[in-house]
C-alpha cells in the first residue's frame, strides 16, 4: 500500500540508470550478487594488498543481518545498530565512512537479507515481519509498505523496470511493482530463504521454494518446475545463456538450462550442509563456488583450478570477483580470503563476524561485520580518506575469548579473560537474535561449558550461533 508518494515511471537501461555490459553495471552494487543474475562480478579492480581506509563502529544486541548495497556515488546501505542503540535500523554511509542517515526499521523488525536499489531513488528491504519496505536513498524517508502472507527471509530482486520479486519463508512468491502494489503471486510447497534471479532479458524469473526450482514469466505465467532433490544452500546464479547454477546440500553444484533440464551436477567436497554459497560467474564464463575449497569451473563442470587453501568454517557468504577475476571469499566467522585468478592466495585476514561484503566503484572492498563497517583499498592506492582517524593499535584489547572444539556436537568449552570494567557475563544467540544461553561470570578469567541444550533441556538446533563474553564476539557451529 502506498504511503502517499507519487512516482514517475522511468525506464532505465539498468536499475541505477547506468550502462550495462551483459548485466555488469560499471558503478553500483544494486542487490545480492550485484545484479538480477547474481553474477557477483564488478567492472572495477579489488585490493591486491589491502590497507584500511576507514572504519565505522556498530553495535550488536544479538540480531543479525546479511547484505549491503552501494549506489553509483559509493554511498552504502545496510542493516545494523549504532553503538549506543539496540534498535535495528537501516544505515547509510557515504564513501568516506561518514553517517549520511539512519532510519529505525518500521515495527522494530529485522532483515536477514540484502537490500536492493530501485528506480526513483528507492531502497527496498524485505523483513521478517512479513513486509517489504521502500525508503528514500537520499534521507531514509519511508515511501511505502507491502504486507505479505508470511515472513520474508530472502532479499528482493529488482528488474530494470523497478519490479520486485521476493519470496516468503512460508512458500509464497510475490512480484510487486515499483510503488509496492502486488502484480502476481505464486504458491509452492516448502520454505524460501534464497533470492530469485532473472534471465538476461528480464523476461523470466527463477526462484526456489523448498526442493523445487520454479520458472515463471516476469508477468506471472507458469513455465516449469525442476525438483532438485536436496536443499538449496545459496541463491541461484544465471550465466549469459540463461543457464542456472545452484549449490545444494549434498553438497554439490547443479546446472539447469533455461528450459528446466539438468545439464550437469558437480560434487563439492564432503562438508555436509553447513555452508552457504552462491556461485559467482565471470565475463569469461567461469563459475566460482566456495565449499571446502574455492573452485573455478567452466560451463561443462570441468575444474579449471581449485585453491590449495581449504576452509575450516562451515558457512560462507557469496563469492565475489573483480574485473581481473581475483576473488574474495568471506566466512561467517570473520576470515576473508582473497585469491588470484589462478587460485593463489593473495591475503587472508579476520575482520570480525561477517555480515556482508561488496566491491565498490572506486576499487574498494566494503565489509560489514556485527561490530563495525570498514573499507579496504589497495595498499598502493593514492585515494585519501580523512574523516575518520584509525589507529591500528585500537584493534588490540585486554580481553580474550577462545572456544573449543568448533564446530562442536555435544559440548563446547569457552575460555575467557576479561578486564574488570567489562560486562562479566556470557551470552549465546542464534542468528535470529534469540538468547539460548546466559550466565553471569564471577571471575574475570576462567572456563565455562555449554552442553548445546536450551534452558528447557531440549537440544539446540544445528547451525550457527554467536557467543559474546565482555566485548569479545565469535561464532560457533553446532553439528548433529
Amino acid at each position: 500500500m502506498s504511503l502517499g508518494m507519487k512516482f514517475k515511471y522511468i525506464l532505465f537501461c539498468s536499475i541505477s540508470g547506468l550502462l550495462l555490459i551483459h548485466g555488469y553495471a560499471f558503478s553500483s552494487w544494486d542487490q545480492l550478487g550485484k545484479n538480477p543474475q547474481h553474477t557477483g562480478q564488478t567492472a572495477t579492480k579489488g585490493p591486491i594488498q589491502y590497507k584500511i581506509a576507514w572504519e565505522f563502529p556498530l553495535g550488536y544486541s544479538g540480531r543479525y543481518s546479511f547484505g549491503a548495497v552501494c549506489d553509483s556515488m559509493s554511498n552504502y546501505y545496510f542493516c545494523g545498530e549504532l553503538p549506543t542503540s539496540t534498535t535495528r535500523s537501516i544505515i547509510s554511509l557515504d564513501k568516506t565512512g561518514n553517517l549520511r542517515w539512519v532510519r529505525v526499521l518500521l515495527n522494530n523488525t529485522n532483515s536477514f537479507s540484502s537490500p536492493a536499489l530501485g528506480i526513483d531513488n528507492q531502497l527496498y528491504i524485505s523483513c521478517i515481519d512479513g513486509s517489504v519496505y521502500s525508503y528514500s536513498q537520499s534521507d531514509g524517508t519511508p515511501f511505502w509498505q507491502f504486507k505479505g502472507a508470511g515472513p520474508f527471509y530472502s532479499g528482493p530482486t529488482v528488474d530494470k523496470k523497478g519490479n520486485i520479486f521476493v519470496g516468503t519463508r512460508d512458500g509464497q512468491f510475490y512480484s510487486l511493482d515499483s510503488i509496492g502494489k502486488q502484480r502476481w503471486i505464486a504458491n509452492g510447497v516448502g520454505q524460501t530463504y534464497s533470492s530469485a534471479v532473472l534471465s538476461n532479458n528480464n523476461n523470466t524469473v527463477f526462484f526456489e521454494i523448498g526442493y523445487r526450482l520454479y520458472s515463471y514469466s516476469e508477468s506471472g505465467s507458469y513455465r516449469w518446475t525442476y525438483i532438485m532433490g536436496s536443499t538449496p544452500i545459496g541463491s541461484p546464479s544465471v550465466d549469459r545463456e540463461d543457464n542456472i547454477y545452484i549449490v545444494i546440500a549434498k553438497p554439490s553444484i547443479i546446472s539447469i538450462n533455461s528450459a528446466g533440464s539438468l545439464r550437469w551436477e558437480m560434487p563439492l567436497g564432503s562438508r555436509g550442509t553447513y555452508f552457504y554459497s552462491t556461485a559467482a560467474i565471470s565475463n569469461t564464463g567461469l563459475i566460482y563456488v566456495a565449499a571446502d575449497k574455492l573452485y573455478a569451473l567452466d560451463k561443462t563442470s570441468y575444474i579449471k583450478w581449485m585453491s590449495k587453501q581449504t576452509f575450516n568454517e562451515y558457512e560462507a557468504c557469496p563469492v565475489i570477483i573483480d574485473r581481473e577475476e581475483n576473488s574474495f571469499v568471506p566466512m561467517l566467522g570473520g576470515d576473508i580470503f582473497s585469491f588470484s585468478n589462478k587460485g593463489d592466495l593473495l591475503w587472508r585476514y579476520n575482520f570480525g563476524i561477517h555480515q556482508s561484503m561488496i566491491l565498490t566503484n572506486d576499487s574498494g572492498l566494503f565489509i560489514s561485520t556485527i561490530q563495525k563497517s570498514l573499507l579496504l583499498i589497495d595498499s598502493g592506492s593514492s585515494i585519501s580518506y580523512t574523516n575518520i582517524a584509525f589507529n591500528q593499535q585500537e584493534r588490540t584489547t585486554e580481553n580474550s575469548l577462545k572456544v573449543y572444539p568448533n564446530p562442536f556436537r555435544d559440548m563446547i568449552s569457552v575460555s575467557y579473560s576479561i578486564k574488570s570494567s567489562a560486562n562479566k557475563d556470557i551470552k549465546i544467540w542464534d542468528i535470529t537474535g534469540r538468547i539460548v544461553f546466559f550466565r553471569k561470570l564471577i571471575e574475570s578469567q576462567g572456563e565455562i561449558f555449554w552442553d548445546g541444550n536450551l534452558d528447557d533441556g531440549n537440544p539446540a538446533p544445528i547451525g550457527c550461533y554467536i557467543i559474546k563474553v565482555g566485548d569479545k564476539i565469535t561464532s560457533i557451529i553446532k553439528m548433529q
